[in-house]
């Protein structure tokens, strides 16, 4: 099986909403009461295709 490791970085302004979008995607959950992230959140996702796995580190 191949392996691939993305790093995916996110940025904008404070507030937008990044932190909830990568939730999300990654926990398929959104909290509605979260508060503005102070510093730097890291998520990662495991994909597989076929005979391939994937990593993103968002």
């Amino acid at each position: 099986m191949r392996s691939f490791i993305f790093k995916i970085l996110v940025g904008g302004e404070g507030g937008a909403g990044k932190t909830s979008l990568l939730r999300r995607y990654v926990d398929d959950f959104f909290d509605d009461s979260s508060v503005m992230t102070v510093g730097v959140d890291f998520f990662t996702k495991e994909l597989n295709f076929d005979n391939i796995h994937c990593s993103l580190q968002l």
